[in-house]
């Protein structure tokens, strides 16, 4: 039986729902970090953005953001990586703005934990593209 498993990010950390193909067989794992969660499946979608850029905007970003079926204001830019390095939002988003990469958007920077962890998971992967 195929398995498939959607991811988010909660309070604790992670969450993630398993099923089969036919949405039977449903079970759920939470962890604190992204290699908790034990992810055995085939297919994984994931609620938050992977791959982060060193400048410059994501072009996936920019697409959505013009789909017509989406809404582009729950589309936020996400920062450059170097942005991410900084200890607050305001470090951050003047050295992104002083560095010609605009200003960090606050629900970005938010998701600053998560980012990292995803990031840290697909760079190491070697199953990652």
């Amino acid at each position: 039986m195929t398995r498939i498993c959607g991811v988010d990010g909660c309070h604790y950390g992670w969450i993630a729902l398993f099923c089969a193909e036919n949405f039977s067989n449903v079970e759920w794992r939470v962890a604190r970090d992204w290699t908790g969660l034990d992810l055995n499946a085939v297919s994984i979608a994931v609620d938050m953005p992977i791959g982060l850029a060193d400048r410059g905007r994501r072009g996936c970003d920019e697409a959505a953001r013009k789909a017509p079926h989406l809404r582009p204001s729950s589309i936020f830019p996400m920062p450059v990586r170097g942005a991410l390095l900084h200890d607050s939002y305001a470090e951050a988003n003047a050295w992104s703005k002083a560095n010609g990469h605009g200003g960090v958007v606050k629900q970005a920077w938010n998701l600053k934990p998560k980012l990292l962890d995803v990031e840290r998971v697909a760079l190491n992967d070697p199953r990652a593209p």
